[in-house]
Parts: C-alpha cells; structure tokens; sequence
C-alpha cells in the first residue's frame, strides 16, 4: 500500500548533525527490513533532538510503532556518541579489573575507566571513591546499648556519619539541592541503625566501578506499558552483543518482592512498610534473621548476571527467584552501570524519588517520556499528597505512643522536634475539622479581605464542601506560623523519622498480637489502646513527610484543598518548576504521545518561556490509509432530535432516547466490537437507566451483549468478558447469535488510556457529549485561577512576540479535547486495521474550536460534509461492507 508521507508543517531544527539524515532504518537498528516514512522521520527527529540538547515535542498516533522508533532513535544516538568519546581518547591498555563481566568490560568508557584507576592509585577524592572512604570511617555510636532490641527504631541523628535518606518514598524538601549522587545510592540501600558497620561490598561490584558516560532515562506512565517497552527493546539489536544497551527496569516492591509472606500483603504500602522493618538494621551478611533474600552474596551474582541480557521486570523477579535475591534491591544495585533506565513517571518524575535510587539528571542524560499527553497531570499528581481524617488520628496515636516509649533515650533537640510535629498533627486535625463559618472568620481576624476568587468559588458551587487555602493561609488557620516549617521538614527527612515510626508500629503490632495469643490477659493493654484502630493499616507518615515538604512551597504553587471531616490535600498547580528544573538540567527531554494536541495548554503548564524556546514540535500522520477510518460527526438522530448532551440537557427524556436509537442503529450494522464512551459515570448510568424503562436496552442487548465499566474497578476481568463476546459472535451460526458486543465507559476511566482495543475489539467507537472538567471541583477551579493570574504578564509577552496566553475557556477546551483524543485512539493500533470514529453531540458540528483542537491525524479524516441520520447510516454501512 501507499504510505503517507511526514508532516510538513511544523517548525523544523536546523540540522545541526547531519549524519543521522543518512540513517536508513537498518543504521538506527530497526528490527524489520522497512520502517514506514514516519517511523523513520521519527528515529532521525528523536536523535537531532539529544545531540542538539533541545526540547521535542512528537505527535504520532497510537499503532504507528512509535516506542520502537523512540527505542531506535534514542540509543542509536547513544551509541554514535560513545564511539566518538572514545574515539578521541588516547590508546592505552584499559585498566579494568580481571573479574569484572565481560558485559561491563566491553561497556564502559575508556576515559572514566582510567580516571578512576588514577583516582584509586593516588588517593584522589573522587565520585567513584568517595563512597567507600565513606564507608570506612567509623560510625558514631548510639547513646543506649543495643542489647534492647526496640533501640533499632531510635531516631537518627543527623551527623551521624554513613546513614542516608530512606530508599523510598522520599520527598524534595527546600533545602534539598541534589546532594545525592550514585554513590549515595549504594549506602542508602544498606543504611542500618546498628552500632555495627554493614559488610563491605567488593569494590568490583560497587560504585568505584567507572559509570557509563551518558545514559538514557527513559519513563512511561504505567509498570505494564514498561513491560511492552523492553518487549519491543528485545526485538532490536541493541539486546545483542556486541551493541547491547546495560538496561534496568525500575519497580515497585510489590511488583518486585519475592517474599512469600510478604507479597502476599493486602497493598504496595503495606509490602513497603514490611520490606523495610525486615531490612532495617539487618546486616547484609548471609546469617539468619531478616529478610533471606536479602544477602550479600546473592546479590553480588544476581548484579553480575543481570546486564549479560536485557531482562524486563518479570525476568528480574525469575532471575532473583533463581538466586534466591531480592529482584528490588539487586535492580538497584545494578542501576549504577545501566545505560537505559526504564521507569514509570512517579519514580522518574518526581526529584525527591529519583534522588533515593541515586539516579541524578544532569547533563550527561537524556529523558524519553512516552505517553506525554498527561504529562501535566502526571507531574500534578506526583507532587500532590492527600492526608485523610483517619491518617491524621493514625498519626497522633503513633507518635504519642513513640514519645511514651523513647523519650528517656531521646537527644533534647529530637525530642522538641518531635514534640513540634505532634503539634503540626494536631493543628492538621483542626484543619481537617474546620468549617466554611471558621474560615471567613480566620480571615476577618487576620484583618483581610477573601480573595475575589475565593467569592467566586462559593458563588460558583453553592456551597460544596470543600474549601481552597493557599499554604500561607492554611498554616496561618490553624496557629502554626510560629512553627519554622523547614527546619522540621529537614528533621523529619534526616532524622529517617517516617522509617524508624512506621518500622516501629509494625513491631509493636506483631508483638501484640503474640501476645494476646499466648494470653488474653498481656501486658500490653495499654499498648493495645493506642494500636488497636491501627490494625494493618499503611503507615501515613511518608505521607505526613510529603505534606510538610509541600507547605514550604511558594504560595502561588499550590493550594491546601479542605474536605471538613474527611480529608486535606495539598494539590500542585504549577508542574513547570520541577518539570522546567528537570528539562533545564538533562541534556535533552523528548515527550512523545499520540495525542499532544491541543499543545498551548501543556507549553503553558509544563514549561517557563525560557524552556518553551527550546522546544521543537513534530506532527507525524497515521499509517493507516484514508479508506480505512470513517470518522463522523452526527448533530441529529434518526428523528431529528438534537443530539445536545449539554450539563442542561442530560436529564432531556427526548435526548436520551434519541441516543437509544442511534445505539440500536449502529449495533445492527456495525460488526463485532462496539465502545461508547461517555463524558461521566452519571450520564451513563442515566442514559442505560432511561433506555431500560423504553425497552431500547433490550433491542440493543439482543444485538449486541452489553458491558459496562463501574466506579474504582480494575478492568482486566470486564475486558476479558468483552473479548470472549466478541469471539463467541464469530463463532456461532449468524440466526442464532448476537453480532458482537457493546462496551460502555468512561472518558477519564480505566478503559479510556493504555487499553488495546485492536482489530474485531474495536470496530466502531462512539464519543457521547463533551467531556468537559467539572467547573464545581475545587482543583478545577484553581487551576482556572491560576492560569488568569498569570495571564497579564504574558499578555504583554504576547504583544512583544512571546507565546499566547491560554485564556481560561480555553483551558477547559483543551482539557475536554485532549481527553477526546485519547479515548477515541484507542481503536485503529496499527496498519490494516479499520474502524469507524462517531463524535455525536451537536458541539462537534457547530463549534469549529472544538473540531480544531482534534488530533491533526483525526482531523485529517473527520468528514466536513454535514450529513443527516440517515445519510450517515448509509456511509457506515458502506464503509463496513467493503471489509467484508
């Protein structure tokens, strides 16, 4: 078949590195004998972008083979790079040590090889030695023996010498700067609380082990789609010797333990929490006691086989399984020496998490971000944290009952902190309990007026229960600004207090429990009454720690979002000071989605005007011929009745009913599998609600059988239902069948992002109304009002040449429209595949901005004519008897 050729368009680099545009598909290792035009425009953008440093922005639909083309272009970047490193260094024998892999001799740059032996000879301070000459110096000494088993839980003392960070869950404080470097990684993993200094680890298999030159970070939203990247890495040469990339999957616990007892917990924290007491303080010897996966020589070979291929995250857990090693620590472990780390946006995105696994960004890396399209959400939701009413009384108890226990061993200095925390709790709790009466009246006794926008919001929701503070007003509501919150935030993080606390509680749990076991009547009643409600419930205080850390954020930044009697979060509204801090140290940051349009708004969100003029955009079409997709927008049913799912509209008896007739249509001639997807689970559940009463449920039903997506569910066992529906229809005789089967959802919903729905699942996908955000949510709006606050300044930018300003109706737009994009793409997933796109609601025909704001490969589909009912019935069933 003809392929469409690249988009033309759109702003172009000047080519500042020729070479890649003589790359052919088998230069950047493409696994097949052609690549189409645009995977191959994609391969030579991708490798511009990383030698250039700049910024790309890439839209190429879903089924275009766009991770293999970010695979192909990034490392083959990587390694043209590292030959012309190596090519200018001075020949000489390599100083490598004997038993080092084959697979790190062959991998590692000669000049870092050579610093490092000079740096070992002479006694040099370097990056590569630092770590064990801090692992040699002598640890200080606790305060209380450690025959008493609990003095494991004391808090750290900050000066002690050789403890770092927690290894999870950390947060960036304001007086954190990047101190954490690979080196610290290796201590972080086996920092203990014993007076007792960990083993020493072989300096062959640590970090004064020369690291690799340059890497490849690259992130994705979810561990599955992580999964589907190293499957298509292994398609590539770059899985072979002997150009084989050192990669490294990252991973949560739960995903990754190989401890029954402790895989078997209930949920991710609840295995952090249990991983955590098992390893604390626990020598990496290979004695009993611990965690026995969790030993020294095991993984010293689960490090040394983990790079001779590329392994996915289930091969990691078969190799540990294998060895007897924890697949969590041993993939951290071997992350000093990995060329490509593949993670998901949480780990990647967030500075304070990628710091306690010692990945730095800095200019000798380059982050690949798939999936991009969310990437504001992302980022939002990294750096925001909810605390609910629970939590906070979880949180009041715990350290009431650590001070109960510790006080008499306590430094007075740790104990005033704690006691300071205890106060913070406390006034979280009053913040949690306030009500909208007591927030006007903090106000009138601060002497000042409510913000406009906040009369705003209660004119706009009638009164919702939830209340908007910046962080300024929250602390100031509830008396704690005579509390120096950066010096308890830096307490809370260098003391380990959420480890140690959480550790702890877990302790007194199972002695609890034993106890009451062996006697009813223990002597740890008055234990008992503090952790009776804490049951196996997940420690909040990575949680706490987090919420500290976000109120030392600039006022503008965020805001305090207050559920009374339910909850309080902090929510980020500006993503663009961390992702702008991480675009302007890396290298190069590529984005990569197929749906980044409309992009104004994720310019605008994501990045400072100074990171915006390093950005370059690129449009690439689909591969799919024009004759295969029939995309339609339809205004009116088959009785004429305006299809207006309007908020006005959707309690309309005659609207509801006419999309019953639209539905019942479209399953008698659309074969196999059908997804409608609706703007909320309130309309669905109206619209089914009232073709039930009509009886249209049961001529769809028997037409099709139908499924329906439910409020917090999984998706995998509806979505196996559905496919079985749809291959049973083709197996059974045509008189005594359904024809497939019709699946609803929701736009925002499980099904709506990451879900294949390819060939016969996927037939014809139905958009129902506008998903346009909720104007009453408190987030909504002060992201509104975030984005007006910033509008004068760059207005004036705009009339001196600067970017547009996102005005606020166009942010809901292109809210609405990004999400539209998404969905609708889950259908058409690679080059012979066909379906049909309907877009039913009026909007679609009668305002141009919303049909605009459509990815550039839809809109190039979407048919101009306005067609009635009946005149689209007919092209639908046209479109499907050619296929048949």
């Amino acid at each position: 078949m003809t392929q469409p050729t690249p988009s033309s368009d759109a702003q172009e680099h000047p080519p500042s590195c020729p070479v890649e545009r003589r790359y052919d598909a088998a230069a950047f290792g493409f696994p097949y004998a052609q690549a189409y035009p645009q995977q191959l425009e994609l391969m030579r953008e991708v490798y511009r972008t990383l030698e250039d440093g700049a910024v790309g922005m890439f839209e190429s639909p879903t089924g275009t083979g766009k991770s293999l083309s970010l695979i192909c272009g990034a490392l083959t970047w990587l390694r043209d790079r590292q030959a012309r490193e190596q090519s200018r260094l001075v020949r000489h024998p390599d100083p490598i040590h004997d038993d080092d892999p084959e697979w790190l001799r062959d991998a590692v740059p000669v000049h870092m090889v050579r610093r490092a032996a000079a740096a070992e000879a002479g006694g040099e301070v370097s990056p590569d030695n630092a770590g064990r000459m801090q692992a040699k110096r002598p640890r200080a000494h606790h305060r209380v023996p450690d025959e008493d088993p609990e003095m494991r839980f004391l808090l750290q003392d900050p000066e002690e010498e050789g403890v770092l960070a927690s290894d999870t869950c950390a947060t960036p404080s304001p007086r954190r700067n990047g101190r954490h470097a690979w080196n610290d990684m290796q201590q972080s993993c086996y920092a203990t609380d014993s007076p007792q200094r960990p083993l020493s680890v072989s300096p062959s298999r640590t970090l004064s082990t020369p690291l690799p030159a340059h890497r490849i970070l690259f992130g994705t939203r979810t561990h599955s789609q992580i999964a589907q990247f190293f499957s298509e890495l292994k398609r590539t040469r770059f899985s072979q010797a002997p150009q084989r990339v050192p990669a490294v999957a990252v991973a949560s616990r739960k995903l990754m333990c190989i401890h029954p007892e402790v895989r078997a917990l209930p949920s991710a924290a609840a295995v952090n929490d249990r991983c955590m007491e098992l390893t604390e303080g626990q020598r990496m010897g290979d004695g009993d006691g611990g965690c026995p996966y969790y030993r020294r020589t095991a993984l010293d070979e689960f490090v040394s086989r983990v790079h001779a291929e590329v392994r996915d995250i289930e091969d990691l857990v078969q190799l540990g399984q294998e060895l007897r090693a924890c697949p969590y620590f041993g993939a951290r472990r071997a992350l000093p020496h990995a060329e490509l780390i593949a993670m998901p946006y949480q780990t990647l995105l967030h500075r304070g998490t990628r710091e306690s696994l010692g990945i730095e960004v800095n200019r000798q890396c380059a982050v690949v971000l798939d999936e991009a399209h969310n990437l504001a959400d992302a980022m939002n939701a990294v750096y925001s944290v909810v605390l609910t009413r629970r939590d906070l009384h979880l949180s009041e108890d715990a350290l009431r009952l650590y001070e109960q226990r510790f006080a008499s061993v306590l430094r007075p200095d740790n104990l005033f902190y704690l006691r300071q925390l205890r106060q913070f709790v406390t006034a979280l709790v009053r913040l949690v309990n306030m009500s909208r009466d007591a927030k006007a009246q903090n106000h009138s006794r601060r002497g000042t007026a409510a913000r406009a926008s906040d009369a705003e919001v209660d004119a706009e929701s009638g009164g919702p229960d939830e209340m908007c503070l910046n962080p300024h007003e929250a602390v100031f509501a509830v008396e704690l600004d005579n509390l120096n919150m950066q010096q308890l935030a830096a307490f809370v993080r260098d003391s380990l207090l959420a480890r140690r606390i959480t550790g702890y509680l877990e302790h007194v749990r199972r002695r609890e429990n034993e106890a009451q076991n062996a006697a009813a009547n223990a002597e740890t009643d008055g234990v008992a009454m503090h952790t009776e409600r804490m049951g196996r419930a997940s420690s909040p205080f990575y949680a706490l720690e987090a919420m500290l850390n976000a109120l030392c954020n600039p006022d503008e930044d965020g805001r305090v979002i207050i559920r009374p009697r339910t909850s309080v979060k902090y929510a980020l509204l500006n993503p663009s000071v961390p992702f702008s801090e991480m675009a302007q140290t890396a290298r190069a940051v590529v984005l990569a989605g197929g749906t980044m349009e409309p992009r104004a708004v994720l310019l605008q969100q994501l990045m400072t005007e100074e990171v915006q003029q390093r950005v370059h955009f690129r449009v690439f079409p689909h591969v799919v011929p024009r004759e295969q997709v029939l995309a339609l927008a339809v205004d009116r049913g088959p009785t004429r009745v305006k299809l207006d799912f309007s908020y006005a509209q959707q309690h309309n008896v005659q609207v509801l009913d006419e999309l019953g007739r639209c539905l019942r249509n479209v399953a008698t001639i659309v074969p196999a599998g059908v997804i409608v997807f609706y703007p909320s689970y309130r309309l669905m559940e109206r619209v089914w609600r009232r073709l039930r009463e009509s009886g249209a449920a049961d001529d769809i039903d028997r037409r099709k059988q139908l499924f329906f997506e439910t409020r917090g569910m999984h998706g995998e066992q509806l979505l196996a239902e559905y496919a079985e529906a749809v291959r049973e229809a083709r197996s059974v005789p045509a008189p005594e069948r359904r024809n497939g089967a019709l699946l609803n959802a929701v736009v925002g919903g499980r099904l709506s992002e990451g879900i294949n729905f390819a060939d016969d699942l996927g037939r014809c996908v139905i958009m129902v109304g506008l998903p346009f955000p909720n104007v009453r949510d408190a987030l909504t709006r002060e992201n509104m009002f975030f984005i007006e606050r910033q509008q004068s300044p760059k207005r004036q930018s705009a009339m001196d040449g600067g970017t547009q300003p996102v005005q606020r109706n166009e942010y809901l737009q292109d809210r609405c429209m990004i999400a539209v994009n998404q969905s609708v793409g889950r259908v058409i997933r690679h080059a012979h595949d066909y379906a049909a796109i309907l877009f039913m609601d009026v909007r679609y025909v009668e305002q141009g901005t919303l049909r605009a704001k459509l990815s550039r490969w839809l809109r190039d589909y979407l048919s101009d004519e306005h067609l009635s009912f009946g005149s689209a019935h007919a092209r639908i069933a046209q479109f499907y008897r050619r296929f048949t």
